[in-house]
This record gives C-alpha cells, structure tokens and sequence, in this order.
C-alpha cells in the first residue's frame, strides 16, 4: 500500500526521459505515523536547495500539501519539521463562513517583483463536508518563506477566499469584489446575449438546451 515518488533525468534537446528512473521518497513524510498517498510531485530549485513537494493524505478531508529539500535533485530529502505546509485537516470550526475543505495539489511560482504564490486544488462542501456540487476548485494565496522553507497556510487557519493583495496584504472583500460563497442573494434577468459567468457549470450538454431572449431565458430540458 505504500507511494513512492520517482525521478527522471530528462534531456531537454531530445526531449525524453534519459537513464533509469530513481526512487527519491517511499513512504511519504512522517512515515512512523504511516502517511498514505504520496503523489502530485514537483521539483523545483531555489538558491542551494531543490525542494520537492507533494500531495498526501488522498484527495478528501484530510488532503495536504508537504514540502522536503535536499542538494541534489535525485536526494536525500530532509523533511520540513512544519509539515504539511497546507491543509484544512483539523482545528477548524466546521461551522465556519465559506467552509473549504480537501485543500492540496499545490504549486507554486515567483513572480517577477519577487513575491511567491501557491495554486492549489479544494472543495467548497455542505452538509458535514458529504456533498461538493463544484467538484474541485482551485484557489490561490501568497507563500511565505520561514527559515528557508515555503509555507502556504499556516497550521489551524481557514482558507479565506482571496480576491486582491496589494501592499503585501489580503484586502477586505466588499459585496462589489466578494465571490460568491455560503448564503447570498442574486438576480440575474438574461436580459444579455450570453449567460453570466456565474453559471459556469460542470459537465454541461454537448447540445445547446437554453436560449437567451427579450423574455429572458428559456431551458430545454
């Protein structure tokens, strides 16, 4: 039952994978307390170090994003004592404004002023965290570096839904900017030629079951 993550070197002018693949990491991290399914890697170098980074703990509740380094690409890896750098596992009110959940599959990039960022992958439940009527969502939020290591969100904090960061900071929402989670009201009168963005759904018809008109909207079921 256990994961390992493997790695290739790869030749850039053939554009192919050269040489035998090599195990860098089994088991996941903390594997005393049996981690389960290590996966999603990335590797990345910054200043001395490659880092590797990881999915684990599956894709539901207890998701989580873990972050290692070593000198050479192909390891040994040094755990980060602060594991995982991501999640919304436990100490969290589940009765909490917009609930998010299952938080992980991440990856990060610096940007040209300098400043990094995370994109991962997490669900917006309801009903004691059973239901996602969005499947996956994906979110962004500034990453931190402590002491030589990222960290996206720190141990016991809600994911908040972000929706500017200017200055450094995580600006306030307003009922103009907000997104539109939890309990809301909209009115929409299809009185446009096309639908809003708001009613981007999963898994529509290949055919088209709705026209826009001066009457609104009319749905073929």
């Amino acid at each position: 039952g256990q994961r390992s993550i493997m790695c290739h070197r790869f030749s850039v002018e053939g554009d192919s994978v050269i040489g035998d693949q090599v195990e860098i990491l089994r088991g996941g991290t903390h594997v005393q307390e049996k981690p389960i399914w290590i996966e999603g890697p990335h590797l990345f170098r910054v200043g001395k170090y490659y880092y590797l980074m990881c999915a684990e703990g599956g894709t539901g509740e207890w998701h989580s994003e873990v972050i290692l380094r070593s000198k050479s690409p192909m390891g040994p890896f040094e755990e980060y004592s602060g594991n995982p750098i991501l999640t919304q596992r436990t100490g969290l009110d589940p009765q909490r404004d917009d609930y998010v959940s299952s938080a992980g599959h991440a990856d990060i990039v610096q940007t040209p002023k300098g400043d990094w960022w995370a994109v991962f992958l997490a669900c917006r439940p309801y009903d004691k965290d059973k239901y996602y009527n969005t499947g996956r969502d994906t979110y962004m939020l500034p990453v931190t570096w402590k002491d030589g290591w990222p960290v996206i969100l720190e141990k016991g904090k809600a994911i908040p839904t972000v929706v500017d960061y200017k200055g450094g900071t995580i600006a306030p929402q307003t009922p103009e900017t907000a997104y539109r989670t939890g309990n809301f009201s909209y009115t929409d009168r299809f009185g446009g030629d096309k639908l809003n963005v708001r009613w981007l759904a999963l898994r529509n018809p290949k055919t088209d079951f709705y026209t826009l008109s001066a009457n609104g909207l009319k749905i073929k079921p």
